[in-house]
């Protein structure tokens, strides 16, 4: 059996690469022009695709496993990437949306694992309640946003993820939902 691939490891060892901060900035053809590389056997591909996964992956899996320990969300995000890495030949486009699907399924299944009513982990401790004046301060940023960056933050700020977006907005290209996001987020840090 091979080694296996240093972006299953957890810990921050094996960050995304410099000049690729955030999957949400890689438009489909340089998804899709990774991928071919990592299949045509370049490690440097295939480690790179790997650890922009992994970004992705692990902000979506602390996301919906808010309440569990940080050790279950890279515990599923490493069960995803095996799944990728094993299956890196048959993926046809669009890399992410595969992890995606996959990490949806483990997280289904480490949600049905876990024992009904059982007290969440030490780790998830409940936030401490909102600044009022940040939360004014929020609200006022908010309403001053067009109507469409408005529902796409709220949407992302109740768990959402951009491939949710994706089916919610199927008029819209991918692209285009990403680079709203951007915009949006962008505008609400003019108005903080």
């Amino acid at each position: 059996m091979s080694e296996p691939h240093p972006a299953f490891e957890s810990g921050d060892r094996h960050p995304a690469p410099p000049h690729l901060a955030t999957w949400n900035e890689m438009g489909d053809s340089e998804w899709n022009d990774l991928l071919r590389r990592a299949q045509a056997g370049r490690k440097h591909a295939a480690d790179e695709l790997l650890a922009l996964l992994r970004i992705g992956l692990l902000r979506v899996a602390q996301g919906r496993l808010w309440n569990g320990a940080a050790a279950e969300a890279e515990d599923v995000v490493q069960e995803t990437l095996l799944a990728v890495y094993g299956k890196l030949r048959g993926i046809h486009d669009r890399p992410y949306a595969y992890a995606l699907a996959v990490l949806r399924r483990k997280i289904a299944d480490a949600l049905r694992q876990r024992k009904p009513g059982a007290a969440p982990s030490p780790e998830a401790r409940p936030s401490p309640p909102p600044d009022p004046e940040l939360r004014r301060r929020l609200e006022r940023a908010l309403r001053s946003l067009p109507a469409t960056c408005r529902e796409l933050l709220l949407l992302l700020a109740r768990g959402y993820d951009n491939s949710d977006l994706y089916t919610m907005f199927p008029e819209l290209e991918p692209g285009t939902i990403r680079v709203r996001i951007k915009r949006c987020r962008d505008r609400l840090r003019v108005e903080l």
